[in-house]
């Protein structure tokens, strides 16, 4: 896939997926990645190949909600043991 095809890919996507901007990395084999970047961030400021995005996790989240007991989840004192570490 050359740099044109690249570009057009991450613009496609773009316009698909409704964001201002895209850092997208391209590794091909032991060469270093390629950076091509378009666009700006939700402030809109230019981005670079070095861009920082804020990430959540929803799943995290869901798998401590299950995970933890619910009377830990509370202000209760029952929950006074540590969690075990996984």
């Amino acid at each position: 896939m050359g740099e044109q095809s690249i570009d057009r890919a991450v613009r496609e996507a773009m316009r698909a997926g409704q964001v201002p901007g895209i850092v997208a990395a391209v590794a091909r084999g032991a060469d270093p990645a390629e950076f091509h970047v378009v666009g700006e961030d939700a402030r809109g400021q230019p981005l670079a190949a070095d861009s920082l995005f804020p990430v959540a996790s929803i799943t995290k989240l869901a798998t401590a909600l299950v995970a933890i007991p619910p009377a830990c989840r509370s202000t209760s004192p029952r929950c006074t043991r540590p969690m075990p570490r996984g």
